[in-house]
């Protein structure tokens, strides 16, 4: 039995020894593979058809990039659209179409695009979670659907094929009949998109007795699901007289009279004789031709007389930059049709707290919560060469100094973030361009704040590096901002070492900055990296911005919807203000224009709070209205 064991002892020690001589297998290069592309048909692919690409493993968000990921019309233009990553897949959506010519979407019709995914030997390929490469580059090619008349086709993918809801005025009437005043557009809306080839001028009538007003018509939103900008709207109402919900909606439609109106109440919005008018993606009309919906034109403009204000936030006429006190950052108001938060993700993950810098800062990345330099404060950034970033996902305040001095500083390469002065396909985002200046080992100093950044007065911000200043608020310079004097193209010194992205600035600026044209900011993909709430907020300037108010009416406002995260939104009322403002309690915001008095002119106060949680989609406001009663003059004339 000993021999026995002695021979299975000798055994064991030689397997192992083999073992040993095996070469290890585990850390061989692993790659990831394509395994489905879907559509799996590559011919006649709808005009809004997503293409999904899956993976033989988990994709890197980072690494999907517009160089990573590109799809190509044989003229070299690009597909517009959105990429999102899931897990081991790739979805591309393409941009809404809105022209009535079909010219404006993310796909052209018609048109053979070629997929073109890196990977290896390509260093900026798509790779895995776990750094491996996609094998080889993959490319493939599809073509879209022919749109050439007579069209005998669908052109667009419907979701929902049996669900239809015909157009109706927006916002709904809250009487009989919609009320405009002679300067007003008409919107309409659906819960379904909208075939653009189907919206004709000429197919909507206008008319009051005899008398006929063309229009022209175009399409404002086309999503293909029912959602307004990525969620469903409700309604906050604080008119007890006009209390209304509206359904989550696909299109918004305008309608533009080609001439001011008459003021009478017998106008009547229909088909003209003969037109089938809007349809959705499937065919089916969203127009009843025997129906005409009945319409009041007011005597008077919109804010005058029987004042009513319905805010879109199209347009910027009502915009004010004051900064909100007690806030991390003003909030978006840009024309775009809301009111929203921009956040940059390369604002950082908030790891060092609530900073206060004073004294000597070696750290050549610090990601703050909020980052602040008290007055009296001197904060002393790296002598070193490098990249040096200060993040805040808050507000960066700077009410002392911050300067950086570089020994030695090299003759680098002049720092070039202009899109007229580069000669690239498209822009960069912010946090690729960073990734790529650390790599680069380029020395710039770079201030990046998620709400605003504030240098105030007296402060000063002054560097010998090219500086960058980013804001999902705004830029405030009220002190003074030093970059370096660099030569420029032609050998003299007026060279541009001071960027802006974003929106604001400041008056001592030198040498004057320049807006960063190149790069673009990019929000959080990767989860939320919040670690406190943000509160956003801006004002309104004066509402009516001419005439006297006798009484608010009602008021009426619309956004994204609060559940299933705490993030929200709020729509409030202060009375018209001149005076310096310096805290908000101050404000005494009411959420009824009816309760302030005196009565008279009123600024909105939208706010827009942002919490930490599993995904980052901040909240929107949709729109505002408001109606008054004028003061009346003793000639019967409104103030």
């Amino acid at each position: 039995m000993r021999r026995v064991s002695l021979v299975h002892s000798l055994l064991a020690l030689l397997f192992l020894a083999l073992c040993a001589c095996r070469p290890d297998t585990s850390a061989a290069p692993k790659y990831l593979a394509v395994t489905l592309v879907l559509p799996k048909s590559k011919e006649g692919v709808f005009l809004n058809e997503s293409l999904t690409i899956f993976f033989s493993g988990e994709v890197d968000r980072a690494s999907v990039t517009a160089e990573s990921v590109s799809i190509r019309a044989p003229d070299g233009g690009l597909a517009r659209g959105s990429v999102a990553v899931n897990g081991n897949s790739l979805t591309f959506t393409p941009a809404p179409v809105l022209a009535q010519d079909l010219s404006d979407g993310g796909y052209r019709p018609d048109t053979a695009y070629t997929v073109q995914i890196q990977g290896f030997p390509w260093v900026d390929g798509l790779r895995g979670v776990s750094g491996e490469p996609l094998r080889e580059t993959h490319v493939f090619s599809f073509r879209t659907v022919s749109a050439a008349p007579p069209i005998e086709t669908l052109l667009f993918v419907d979701s929902q094929p049996d669900k239809t809801r015909p157009l109706g005025f927006f916002p709904p009437p809250t009487t009989d009949a919609h009320q405009i005043s002679a300067d007003d557009v008409l919107y309409l809306d659906s819960d379904k998109p909208i075939d653009p080839s189907s919206v004709r001028d000429a197919d909507f009538a206008l008319r009051r007795g005899a008398e006929f007003v063309p229009v022209r018509a175009r399409l404002l939103e086309n999503e293909s699901e029912s959602r307004v900008r990525g969620k469903p709207r409700y309604v906050q109402s604080t008119g007890l007289d006009s209390f209304w919900e509206s359904q989550p909606r696909a299109a918004l439609l305008e309608l533009t009279p080609v001439k001011r109106l008459t003021p009478d109440p017998r106008w009547k919005l229909s088909l003209a004789p003969g037109a089938v008018g809007p349809r959705d993606f499937s065919g089916h009309v969203l127009w009843n031709p025997m129906l005409a919906l009945p319409i009041t034109v007011g005597n008077r403009g919109r804010d005058a007389g029987k004042g009513v204000l319905y805010e879109d936030f199209m347009t910027t006429r009502f915009a004010s930059l004051r900064a909100v006190p007690e806030t991390d950052g003003l909030a978006r108001w840009s024309a775009n049709g809301r009111v929203e938060v921009r956040y940059p993700a390369a604002a950082g993950l908030g790891t060092a707290g609530h900073l206060q810098l004073d004294g000597g800062v070696d750290a050549q990345d610090v990601h703050a919560i909020s980052l602040e330099v008290k007055v009296g404060g001197h904060a002393k950034l790296a002598s070193t060469k490098g990249l040096v970033v200060l993040r805040a996902q808050g507000a960066l305040r700077i009410a002392g100094r911050i300067t950086r001095e570089v020994t030695e500083p090299e003759n680098e390469p002049r720092l070039e973030l202009r899109a007229s002065d580069v000669k690239l396909a498209g822009t960069l985002t912010l946090t690729r361009w960073l990734e790529e200046m650390r790599a680069r080992n380029r020395t710039l100093t770079v201030l990046i704040a998620g709400g605003d950044l504030v240098i105030e007065k007296d402060a000063e911000l002054r560097s010998n590096t090219p500086l960058l200043l980013v804001a999902g608020g705004h830029v405030r310079v009220f002190g003074s901002v030093r970059g370096p004097i660099l030569p420029s193209a032609s050998g003299t010194e007026s060279g541009t070492s001071v960027w802006l992205l974003g929106d604001g600035g400041g008056l001592d600026i030198q040498p004057p900055r320049v807006e960063a044209t190149l790069l673009t900011m990019d929000a959080p993909v990767e989860g939320n990296p919040l670690k406190e709430t943000l509160h956003y907020a801006v004002f309104s300037s004066p509402i009516p911005d001419r005439g006297a108010v006798a009484s608010w009416t009602s008021a009426d406002a619309g956004g994204s919807v609060d559940e299933p995260s705490a993030n929200r939104w709020s729509v409030r009322y202060v009375r018209e203000f001149s005076n310096e403002l310096t805290t908000f309690e101050a404000l005494a915001p009411v959420d009824r224009p009816q309760t302030l008095e005196p009565v008279g002119s009123i600024q909105m106060l939208i706010e827009l709070w942002v919490a930490p949680g599993a995904t980052f989609e901040p909240p929107f406001v949709d729109f505002v209205r408001l109606t008054w009663e004028s003061k009346i003059a003793g000639n019967g004339a409104t103030r």
